[in-house]
């Protein structure tokens, strides 16, 4: 009872399988769903399925149907005529060089002046090359010898100063330090 002395009973909701008449429903309208007959709701959700099934069916013949493809250009920007057999090539992930194992050497090309900057001799065993680039390390495998070699790379700039004007002795040395993690 509530505070107006009527009795108030609440209908318990039910839902019922597909496929049956649902029980209490003399009716034809279902308890779980006010408005909407039973009947209608099967027809509806059968529908709801065909249509379903249709339409993933269309969008997979359309793929299939379909023969999707694109072309490719490309265009030889420059080629390298090496002396040995390379073993293993190497771009830097910046985009300025190129290593290349070769037999006994690592050669590293400068792709941004267009020439090889450095030939440094290793391992003839040495067949495999990867690159760390947050570490400047180049990490170097023998895969005959089980072996793997890291290298620290630090490239040494040489600038030229014979035109610029001087204070001291001309040969003095000079170091440059850049401090790039300053913050």
């Amino acid at each position: 009872m509530n505070a107006a002395g009527v009795e108030v009973m609440a209908k318990p909701i039910r839902r019922f399988a597909v496929g049956g008449e649902p029980p209490g429903c003399a009716s034809s309208v279902c308890l779980g769903y006010p408005g909407i007959s039973y009947q209608r709701e099967k027809r509806m959700k059968k529908f709801s399925v065909i249509l379903l099934s249709a339409l993933m069916w269309l969008a997979g013949s359309c793929l299939t149907v379909l023969d999707a493809h694109a072309d490719v250009e490309w265009k030889v920007k420059k080629q390298l005529r090496l002396k040995e057999k390379p073993l293993a090539v190497l771009a830097s992930l910046d985009g300025q060089y190129l290593y290349m194992l070769v037999e006994g050497r690592l050669l590293i090309y400068s792709l941004t002046e267009g020439r090889g900057k450095y030939s440094i001799p290793v391992d003839k065993s040495l067949d495999m090359i990867t690159l760390s680039e947050a570490n400047k390390l180049l990490i170097l495998a023998s895969s005959s010898e089980k072996l793997v070699r890291i290298v620290e790379l630090e490239f040494i700039l040489q600038l030229d100063i014979s035109e610029l004007p001087y204070q001291g002795p001309k040969d003095a040395p000079v170091t440059i330090t850049a401090f790039i993690d300053y913050q």
